[in-house]
This record gives structure tokens, C-alpha cells and sequence, in this order.
């Protein structure tokens, strides 16, 4: 308490000045903070993965959610309920599903040699024994290699609670950095404002631009009626567009084979594109320097020579493996590398069908930045390509200081052989629809001539894209670039926005076995979900699932979570809890110093009282009423007690398990450094978000 503080309460004579202080510390935010401080631990919380580099991760969205639940004061059954199962409730809000970020907390292993397989059973192991240990306060992993030495509880009953968290869709090689799936966006309060408005803004701008064009709806006719037949007019389409490397060069001598003469957009001028012979290359600088969280696109037109092919382009060594990224034509199918280490740390994917020889294709690739192989995409002639995943393992970001090469990377050995031409690179992941714009050959004077009943989609999306960008009327052609700019906000903004880890169920549930002496591929017999027989069932209707095991953790016939709940709160307060082994109520923990106390603080805390219970007009005490339980601790004579101790005292009671006097504190490191930033003006309060 700061001095000003203590005055105000030394002052205060009135009979219940001590329980207004009580209810002020309580309103606090920082009361959230000070109960999230214990309760993060108990989750085993880090922004950080925990293995070997440690990589970031982010889960400080959940953290928050933990602060506003405390805050909130949210009843501590739906407290359990939402971190639990959360995203399984009806109509799941994003609240929920980010609450079930508790057991998203654990250590991920992004280690090259990890097995993964491995790793996904620690996992599930890992919310076992948290889950048991914070809500039930049992020392349930005890029981993964054989039963409980000490507990009612049997090995096929430890892998029976395995079941119930074993449905998540998460690979046991977790990403070095950045959070791994699943995840979802978690917008703050604060930024989901702002993406509503930058919504509403597009919106506005789209129905201007509609309204416009609907107004003047025979504009795109009387421009294509103005065409010059004679005229080229290709090279439109520049939204997001990096670099545009034509590489061609005026006509001289035929190669031997002269269809590669011609660049496929421009047939009947005297440009030649650039061949390539399987020993040269070109060198296009410090351009297409991308990252793994980055979106991109590359295109071109390639005519590959026989059965030649190669590197298109790419940004790589020259050597065989090397890191970076490139897009080949290897065995007539495209491949796509985005590779940090090639064997274990890469996306690697290939189309299925190959291409056809001494022929002009249209190739473009695209990368979303998700880190996944389900990112990448291929479209062949405008025609999206079906892929082969070769590898799908990508951890670290595959950025190189090696140049943009065409026709090279990766190996002399896969240098181009044959015609590159039109090398594009987009900073956004280029549409289907415009893919397929790009690969289209027909010029704009051609398409004019083309009555529109009998043109193609594709057509018809050319020429108006090309009309809208370069020949539609001044207001018209700003409200387009208006409402494409106000789009490209929306997508800048919400990549701001963080992710966080959260639970999620699989379509088909996972087979689950008892895994031999706890070894991940010893596995024994198939095991259901399911709670261990000492306990009460599953409560009635519920369903047995982590949605049931989550309601059956705070069912009124569950004699534990009330209990454990109730004690840690009594350790925070007294610095002990009743039973001092607050992570074990097992028959190897501590007897309570007073079990009668604890049974009755637990009914108080988990049971409803009936209206009027606590005086006339007073409406029932709500159950799992997490601060009228501090204030009830508190405000005890108990808890008022002096910390002053006498000799004798001290010897019949050295540790206070009696409670004959006051508990005495030492401040924990994270209040010694946050009082230290206090007391010296430098604790930054956060305001908002």
C-alpha cells in the first residue's frame, strides 16, 4: 500500500473500514492479476516453447482471458468448464475457444530429431497430469507405466483420461517459432473495433464503387468500341506487383528450335524470349527476398526443351540442397522448396500431373505464409494443380542473402533448359481468377471483337479488370482503387492481430491405447475415455467426451475440485494451505490440519445458498463465488490475527498449523521486482486492450 493509503485507512474509524478496504482491493484489476499470477503457473504458461532454443510462441491472449475471468469474478464451474472444453460448447464464442488455451501451455519440441509421434503422447500426457493435478489435486502420472503405487487409480484408467485430450490435431513437432496449430485469431478489444471499422469502411467503399458502376453501366462498352485493333495493350495487370523481369531481347538468330523464338504474348513482334541452355542463367539482384511468415506469388511462362526443365526461378544457392526457396520443373512436374535444412525443416510439394514438352505453359505458384504445405498452391495454365506432399515440416524461416535467379538454384545440375519469359513476383497470393487472367493469351484488341454472350469468364474477367485499371472514367477508376485500398487494409490489419493455441476436437476421434511401461509405440490394448471407478460417474446426460470429463470435474459429487480449489486459495492467504501438499490429496499428501474446515469452506464455496439465506430480502449466495470466498477468508479473525509470536508458541506451534497467530509472508521474486519497479516510478500501467 502506497502512504497515502495507510492514512486514509487509519483514518477511517467507521466498524467496517477494514472490509471496505476488502471490496476496494477486490474491484481492483489487479486483482486479476495477482490470482492469474498463481493460477499461470499452475497452467505451466510461457510465451516460449520451453525446449532446447526455446523458440517464441504466443499465448498471452490466454493469460488475459485468465485476468478478465478473475475480474470478472466468473463462477469458478464455468471457469473450469471453458478452459477445459470450451471451443465443445454450443455455439462456442471466440472467448471460450481462446480459454481453452490452459492446456495449449505445455512444452512443444521443435528439435530436428525429435520423433513426433513421441512428442504428441508427452502432450497429452502433460494435460493428464496438469489437469489432475491443478483441479483434482492427484498425482494422476503416476499411473502412465503401471497402476498407482498409492492411489485408486489403474493404468487403463490413466490412459482413459489420455482419451478424452487425445483428440487435438496437433503434429508432435511443434514450430520453433510462432504458435503451432491449432490456433486461432484473437483480436483484442481494442483491435476488434478497429477491424469492424476497416470492415465497415471497405463495405462502404465497395457499394460506392457498385453504385458507380451501375450508374454509368455502359461504360465498358463505349471504351471497347474505342480499341485500336492494331494496338497492343497487354501488361495490366501491376496490383502488387514487386518486379516484372520481361527477359526478352531483340530477334537475331532462330534457335534449332524456332517455337522458342517467340514470346507466347507476343508472337507477331520481333522480340525473342531468353533461352536457357542448361548452363546460364540470369541474375536479377536483391529482389523476391521473402520469409516464412511472409505471401508471395511467383509466375512465368516456360517453354521446357524436350525432356529438359529445371530450376524457374529462385531465390537459393547454386548447390545441390541448399537453402532458400525455388520453383522447378523437375520430371515435367512443378515443384515447389521452401527449405531451411532439406531433410527435416522444408515444404516440399510437387504437382501430380506433369507437363507436356516443347510447349508454352503458364506457371505460377503462390505461399501464404502459414508455415504449412496446405499454403502453398500451383496453378498450371491458369488451372489449379493437385499436389503431392513430399514434406511438410517447415520450423524456421527459409530467408538467404543469395540473389533472385531465373533459369537457376539449387544445383548446376537443375539449371533451365528451355524458354523463360514474363517472371513475375506479387507481394499477396495471386486469386484463381487471376491466375487464370494471367495465363490467358488473348490480347485485349481480340477480345473486344468478341461479342460478350460468347465470352468466357476468364475473357470477360480480363477485359474488365484491364478496363477498370486503365480506361474506365476518372471517378469510377478512383472509387476502385479506393475500395481495393480500403480491402488491402483490412488484410494489413488483421495480420497484426495475435493468434493464440487453443484446443480442438478431430472430426473422427483418435484411436487411444495403454501404451506398454508408458512408451509411445508399445501399445496394448484399445481404451474408451472414461473416469477412474473410485470416483462418482460422468454426471447424468453428459456427454462422455472433454466437454462431459470438463462437467464432471466441478459435478456436485465430485469430492475433490471444491476441496483442492479452496485450499490453494487458503495457501495464497496463509502461506500454507490446510493440506500442505496442495498438489496432492493422495494417500502420500498431507492430512489437513483441519479437515473440518475444508469440507465446510468447500460445500460454502461450490453450493448455492436459497434466496434470503443471508438475511431478509438478500438473494442467494451464488455458488463457486470465487471472491465472496476471499472476502469470507479474509475478513475472518483467523486471517486478522497479529504475525507476532511468543516463545511458547513457538514451541507448541513452529509452523503455525494451529493458527494461533497471523501468517507471515516472504514477497515472491515476480512482487520483489515489480514492488522494486514501483517504488522506483518505472512500472509501466497498461491502459486498455
Amino acid at each position: 500500500p502506497t502512504p497515502a493509503e495507510v492514512d486514509a485507512f487509519r483514518a477511517d474509524k467507521s466498524p467496517d473500514a477494514y472490509e471496505r478496504v476488502v471490496d476496494r482491493l477486490l474491484k481492483s484489476p489487479r486483482y486479476g492479476e495477482r490470482m492469474a499470477q498463481r493460477w499461470l503457473d499452475g497452467a505451466r504458461y510461457a510465451d516460449t516453447n520451453g525446449y532446447q532454443t526455446d523458440g517464441d510462441r504466443v499465448m498471452w491472449r490466454w493469460r488475459d482471458w485468465v485476468i478478465d475471468a478473475f475480474n470478472d469474478n466468473m463462477p469458478f464451474d464455468r471457469f473450469t468448464i471453458e478452459q477445459i472444453a470450451g471451443d465443445m460448447l454450443p455455439k462456442a464464442t471466440l472467448d471460450q475457444k481462446i480459454a481453452t488455451g490452459f492446456n495449449r501451455n505445455h512444452r512443444g519440441n521443435s528439435e530436428g530429431g525429435v520423433i513426433p509421434e513421441e512428442y504428441a503422447v508427452e502432450y497429452v500426457v502433460d494435460r493428464v497430469d496438469t489437469t489432475s493435478t491443478v483441479w483434482l489435486g492427484l498425482t494422476a502420472g503416476c499411473a502412465r507405466c503401471h497402476d498407482h503405487k498409492y492411489d485408486p487409480i489403474s493404468q487403463r484408467e490413466f490412459y482413459q483420461l489420455f482419451a478424452y485430450f487425445n483428440n487435438v490435431p496437433e503434429r508432435g513437432k511443434a514450430i520453433k517459432y510462432g504458435n503451432s496449430p491449432p490456433y486461432i485469431k484473437s483480436p483484442t478489444r481494442d483491435q476488434a473495433v478497429e477491424l469492424a471499422d476497416l470492415r465497415t469502411d471497405f463495405s462502404l467503399k465497395t457499394l460506392r464503387f457498385l453504385n458507380l458502376l451501375e450508374y454509368d453501366s455502359t461504360a465498358q462498352q463505349r471504351w471497347e468500341k474505342t480499341v485500336d485493333p492494331l494496338a497492343r495493350a497487354d501488361g495490366w495487370y501491376e496490383r502488387g506487383l514487386l518486379t516484372h523481369l520481361p527477359l526478352v531481347e531483340p530477334a537475331k538468330k532462330a534457335p534449332a528450335n524456332n517455337t522458342l523464338l517467340v514470346h507466347p504474348l507476343r508472337p507477331e513482334s520481333n522480340r525473342a524470349v531468353r533461352i536457357f541452355d542448361g548452363d546460364t542463367y540470369f541474375d536479377a539482384g536483391d529482389v523476391g527476398a521473402f520469409g516464412f511468415f511472409d505471401k508471395f506469388t511467383l509466375a512465368a511462362w516456360i517453354h521446357p526443351q524436350g525432356k529438359g526443365g529445371g530450376t524457374i526461378v529462385s531465390r537459393m544457392g547454386d548447390t545441390d540442397r541448399a537453402d532458400g526457396y525455388n520453383f522447378a520443373l523437375t520430371g515435367g512436374k512443378i515443384h515447389v522448396h521452401l527449405v531451411k535444412r532439406w531433410l527435416d525443416d522444408a515444404i516440399r510439394v510437387e504437382t501430380e500431373q506433369p507437363l507436356a514438352p516443347d510447349r508454352w505453359h503458364h506457371v505460377l505458384m503462390s505461399y501464404d505464409g502459414s508455415r504449412l504445405a496446405a499454403g502453398v498452391q500451383v496453378h498450371v495454365n491458369g488451372q489449379r494443380a493437385k499436389l503431392k506432399v513430399n514434406l511438410d515440416d517447415l520450423n524456421q524461416s527459409f530467408n538467404t542473402k543469395e540473389p533472385f535467379r531465373v533459369g537457376a538454384g539449387g544445383g548446376k545440375d537443375n539449371r533451365f533448359v528451355g524458354g523463360i519469359t514474363d517472371v513475375r513476383i506479387y507481394d499477396h497470393v495471386v486469386t484463381s481468377a487471376d491466375a487464370a487472367t494471367l495465363a490467358n493469351l488473348d490480347p485485349i484488341e481480340r477480345l473486344v471483337r468478341i461479342e460478350p454472350a460468347r465470352r468466357t469468364p476468364v475473357q470477360e474477367n480480363k477485359l474488365y479488370a484491364h478496363f477498370l485499371a486503365r480506361h474506365a472514367p476518372a471517378e469510377l477508376r478512383k472509387a476502385h482503387e479506393e475500395m481495393l485500398t480500403a480491402r488491402a487494409a483490412v488484410v494489413r490489419f488483421d495480420e497484426t492481430i495475435p493468434t493464440t493455441m487453443v484446443m480442438e476436437e478431430m472430426p473422427t476421434p483418435r484411436a487411444t491405447h495403454l501404451l506398454l511401461r508408458g512408451e509411445y509405440d508399445k501399445k496394448g490394448v484399445k481404451v474408451l475415455p472414461g473416469v477412474p471407478s473410485a470416483f462418482a460417474p460422468l454426471p447424468k446426460g453428459a456427454p462422455n467426451n472433454r466437454l462431459g470429463f470438463a462437467k464432471w470435474l466441478v459435478a456436485p459429487d465430485n469430492p475433490l475440485t471444491s476441496r483442492v480449489a479452496v485450499n490453494r486459495h487458503w495457501q495464497m492467504l496463509f502461506g500454507a494451505g490446510i493440506v500442505r501438499s496442495v498438489e496432492d490429496f493422495g494417500a502420500q499428501g498431507d492430512w489437513p490440519s483441519h479437515p473440518e474446515l475444508l469440507d465446510w469452506l468447500a460445500v460454502e464455496y461450490s453450493s448455492p445458498s436459497p434466496s434470503g439465506g443471508e438475511g431478509p430480502g438478500v438473494r442467494g449466495r451464488a455458488a463457486w463465488d470465487t471472491k465472496r470466498l476471499l472476502k469470507q477468508i479474509v475478513t475472518s479473525a483467523t486471517y486478522r490475527q497479529a504475525a507476532r509470536v511468543t516463545p511458547a508458541l513457538l514451541q507448541k506451534d513452529p509452523d503455525n498449523r494451529l493458527l494461533a497467530r497471523g501468517p507471515r509472508f516472504r514477497l515472491s521474486a515476480d512482487m520483489i521486482r515489480d514492488q522494486a519497479l514501483f517504488a522506483s516510478g518505472l512500472l509501466v500501467e497498461q491502459v486498455g486492450g
